[in-house]
């Protein structure tokens, strides 16, 4: 296919310092072609052919003008920054998710099959939204669709606003391994599986760090669906996700499940750790782990609708160790049955909808240690307690309510739970650090549920600032930035729909100038001169 390319250089007053540069593009892409121009629009397919490289520079917008799309047989390399972000956008998003909605939209980016295995595509500090497929022609699709790819980084982006008829809104995997890390994925929707993200068939692929907020599907996974994937799900927050559908002929009963997050892979399975999953509405689970041996570690599961973990697989042989479960609008988790163990978890206070509040099970009873329940378990086991766990400040409401943002978990001095945990812990694929980025075992034995207690006591964030991050955490004024890299970092600061509020360059003790920041919860990313970076919550009070 031919090749369109027209620019026209717009002259703007003095004012707009300078001029700004138009280009048109449709058609094959030649080889080491850059974009660098202030606007892109797109008026037809796209053709990046193998072994050719599109570039695309820092703050370059990409209007797709047409329903058209990208298909990518080579790679892309769309890197922007913090402050000048690449951009793939319609002309018009007014009324996008209108039922009325008539105009032609793109169709996202899709990567085709790659056999060298070398595949070097990334999306860096990019902004992409707006895409839709329809089932008469891609069902399956997401605002980046990634079929045999192995080595493609999604880092530091938002994927927004996509609407995939079928299976995948935000982002579509299928047999590919890709790297998901720092990202937004927010109101995207899926006519069936996976609205923010969905995982087909993959090699471990790794999501982490990510921020998988009020994207929807209606059958399965609204946050993330994983099918036959050995995926490692860590250090996300995944909120305010929902995965529903009208059952027919029924009045009033619906279907839906797995609205944070769908595992399924009755042979193998995935990995799930400290990840935050809050407000997330279905017929069923907040998680909905139907596999033969995931790992579910560390994650708190807390204020979802309806229940915090159903296990399906009657074969399964997961184990789930050190998760707080609390205040979900139904039981802590149903088990089909199977062989689990659950050991150092905490599950308290969740909905009295079913016999225990805490663990129904159907068939098989698993086994439970060193665990804290609201009623005594009496099944195999050892070292389960009760009373009053000791939360910092746990939520006051049970179900969905925005007062889970703004919840503390940690445990508070005197905690029954601290130093509670198995003694031993020796086989236990336990992460590194806990959900706050604590050494997991302090004290030399491991804690229940999801937070460990530093064991520095009158400065509990002391633990974390090997590490670093912004202290005290809540806060109603000047948080103070404590980081272990004395050549100090580049600072991030968002609100919950992923808005940026702040960013800056700061040294281990400075104060950020935040007291003109409304009170709520906050997430910042924290880039060191060493070059290391991670993601944390933080509470403006």
């Amino acid at each position: 296919m031919n090749r369109l390319l027209l620019i026209i250089w717009i002259a703007f007053p003095l004012s707009m310092q300078g001029q700004k540069s138009l280009e048109y593009w449709s058609g094959q892409i030649p080889a080491a072609t850059v974009w660098s121009a202030d606007t892109i629009v797109i008026t037809g397919n796209i053709f990046v052919p193998s072994g050719v490289i599109l570039t695309i520079e820092p703050n370059v917008l990409v209007i797709v003008d047409s329903a058209s799309g990208f298909y990518v047989d080579g790679h892309i390399h769309a890197i922007g920054n913090p402050e000048y972000p690449v951009i793939f956008t319609i002309p018009d998003t007014t009324g996008f998710w209108d039922t009325n909605y008539a105009k032609d939209v793109w169709k996202g980016i899709r990567f085709e099959p790659e056999s060298s295995g070398a595949d070097s595509s990334v999306f860096e500090y990019c902004q992409i939204g707006y895409s839709r497929s329809s089932p008469e022609t891609q069902g399956i699709h997401g605002g980046i669709f990634l079929e045999g790819r192995q080595r493609v980084r999604i880092s530091n982006c938002l994927i927004h606003n996509h609407d995939a008829k079928v299976d995948g809104g935000g982002l579509v995997c299928i047999t590919s391994s890709p790297i998901v890390e720092n990202s937004d994925f927010h109101s995207n929707r899926a006519g069936n599986y996976g609205g923010g993200l969905y995982i087909d068939t993959c090699t471990l692929p790794l999501i982490t760090g990510n921020r998988i907020l009020k994207n929807q599907s209606r059958v399965r996974g609204g946050g993330i669906y994983s099918h036959i994937s050995s995926a490692i799900i860590q250090g996300n927050t995944i909120a305010d996700n929902k995965c529903f559908y009208l059952i027919p002929g029924i009045p009033a009963s619906y279907g839906g499940d797995g609205a944070g997050i769908y595992l399924d892979d009755y042979y193998g399975g995935a990995t799930v750790i400290n990840n935050i999953i809050i407000m997330n509405q279905s017929a069923g689970a907040a998680i909905y782990e139907s596999t033969y041996s995931s790992v579910i570690a560390g994650n708190l599961i807390a204020n979802n609708a309806f229940i915090g973990i159903m296990a399906g697989n009657s074969f399964s042989q997961s184990r789930y160790y050190n998760n707080t479960i609390a205040l979900n609008h139904g039981a802590a988790a149903i088990l089909a049955g199977g062989f689990q163990q659950w050991e150092n978890n905490i599950l308290w206070n969740n909905s009295t909808a079913y016999p225990l509040a805490n663990l129904h099970f159907l068939t098989d009873t698993p086994w439970v240690s060193y665990s804290f329940m609201n009623e005594l378990f009496t099944g195999p086991g050892t070292g389960n307690i009760q009373g009053n766990p000791g939360f910092m400040s746990p939520c006051p409401v049970n179900g969905l309510t925005p007062l889970a943002w703004s919840a503390d978990w940690r445990l508070k001095p005197g905690s029954v739970c601290i130093d509670a945990g198995n003694p031993s812990t020796t086989g236990m694929p336990l992460p590194v650090l806990d959900l706050d980025g604590n050494q997991r075992i302090a004290g030399g034995r491991i804690d229940m549920g999801a937070y460990e207690f530093p064991q520095t006591q009158g400065v509990a964030e002391a633990a974390t600032a090997r590490i670093g991050g912004l202290f005290p955490n809540p806060c109603r004024a000047h948080p103070q930035l404590r980081l272990e890299d004395k050549g100090g970092g580049q600072v991030w600061l968002f609100d919950i729909l992923g808005h940026l509020v702040y960013q800056g360059h700061h040294y281990d003790g400075d104060e950020l100038p935040l007291s003109g920041l409304d009170p709520g919860i906050y997430f910042y990313r924290i880039r060191s001169r060493g070059g290391y970076l991670f993601s944390k919550k933080w509470i403006k009070q």
